[in-house]
């Protein structure tokens, strides 16, 4: 089963969902959220993932990611969206705990738009597990960014999943 979610907080035009300034500032943020159901263990999702030299060979969302994921590295990721337009950006590694969640964090102090990238797996008692895919936008871009990718954004998140998914149970 695949589920995407896409939620907005903190902006005049999207007043109606959930506002927590708390972790946003007070600043506009949403979040894309994906995830899929995968008949494997966490530890061979978490194998796969955190083998980030092979993307390139498997994932078609993420092309490359360049350096250690290493909590306190910087890593160098470029993007490629299901229309074929690429993007290349620096990010700091946030958070790796082994077969739980890797996330990274980067942004853009002229644009104040900054993103946190995380993968989550949870593992269920009969060996599966679901690997959740998701981004947090915070900053004065976002509301704009939402507009503007949103569905392109859930279509690439989707393409990683799914090529996860052959890629663990195969």
């Amino acid at each position: 089963m695949r589920r995407w979610q896409a939620r907005v907080a903190s902006s005049p035009r999207f007043g109606h969902l959930p506002r927590d300034d708390s972790l946003t500032g007070g600043r506009a943020m949403f979040e894309m959220r994906t995830q899929v159901e995968i008949k494997a263990s966490a530890q061979r999702v978490w194998g796969i993932l955190i083998d980030t030299g092979s993307w390139g060979d498997w994932n078609p969302y993420i092309r490359r990611f360049t350096g250690a994921p290493v909590e306190g590295n910087t890593v160098r990721v470029s993007v490629r969206m299901p229309d074929g337009a690429t993007a290349d950006f620096d990010a700091d590694v946030d958070v790796v705990r082994e077969e739980r969640r890797l996330s990274w964090k980067g942004g853009d102090d002229r644009s104040k738009l900054q993103g946190e990238h995380i993968f989550e797996i949870e593992s269920h008692g009969d060996g599966g597990c679901t690997f959740i895919h998701r981004e947090v936008f915070t900053g004065t871009q976002a509301e704009e960014l939402y507009g503007e990718v949103r569905a392109s954004l859930s279509a690439a998140f989707e393409q990683m999943n799914d090529a996860l998914k052959l890629k663990s149970e195969g």
